[in-house]
């Protein structure tokens, strides 16, 4: 999620506060928000990825803002999310301080 989370002028990994999801979430999840997504394959994988698309309400389509290696292993990889894999909404960077502030 470079340059979102973890700018590479940083010396530190960001951290973030996740509102978790819950069955009665009053949040609705919108292009541009930072979601925590599990997949579950093989191994169990955590992405943090920047929701753009909401395609009806079973899915949602996950894109990185990433420039390296890793940019493409969004939904333009692995296709579309179900909503029940997206756990959570990032709302604030919390560290380090210099970074402190919400997303």
């Amino acid at each position: 999620m470079r340059p979102t989370l973890n700018p590479e002028e940083s010396l530190f990994y960001d951290v973030v506060l996740i509102n978790l999801l819950g069955p009665n979430a009053s949040r609705k999840i919108q292009p541009g928000d930072v979601v925590l997504a599990v997949r579950k394959s093989r191994r169990l994988i955590k992405r943090i990825e920047k929701i753009v698309l909401v395609e009806g309400l079973q899915q949602y389509w996950l894109e990185s803002d990433s420039k390296d290696g890793q940019a493409y292993y969004d939904s333009s990889f692995f296709g579309p999310v179900p909503k029940q894999s997206v756990k959570g909404v990032a709302t604030w960077i919390i560290f380090p301080p210099h970074r402190i502030r919400k997303l």
